[in-house]
C-alpha cells in the first residue's frame, strides 16, 4: 500500500443522519490517497452530489480541489437556505 493521509471527520446539520452509527463526538477517521483533495474525501463519503455542502480544514474553509493533509480536522456542513 502506498502512502497514505488520515483525517477525522465532523458532520454538521442533517449529514450525521446518512451515517448509522455516527459519534458526534468522535466524528469519523477517513484513510485517503496521498495528495488526496477536498473532492476525494467528499466522494469517499458519498457527499459529493450534494450542492450545499461547506468544507472546512483546520478551521479554513476550502474548495474541492485543494489539498488535504494527515492529521487534519474537518469539518463538513451542509448550507441551509431560508429567509
Amino acid at each position: 500500500m502506498g502512502i497514505t493521509v488520515k483525517v477525522r471527520v465532523k458532520l454538521f446539520g442533517l449529514l450525521p443522519g446518512r451515517f448509522p452509527g455516527y459519534n458526534s463526538k468522535q466524528g469519523l477517521e477517513i484513510e485517503l490517497a496521498e495528495r488526496a483533495k477536498v473532492k476525494d474525501l467528499l466522494a469517499r463519503l458519498e457527499l459529493s452530489q450534494l450542492r450545499m455542502v461547506v468544507v472546512t480544514v483546520d478551521g479554513l474553509a476550502l474548495k474541492g480541489d485543494s489539498e488535504l493533509k494527515n492529521g487534519s480536522d474537518v469539518y463538513v456542513y451542509n448550507s441551509i437556505a431560508g429567509g
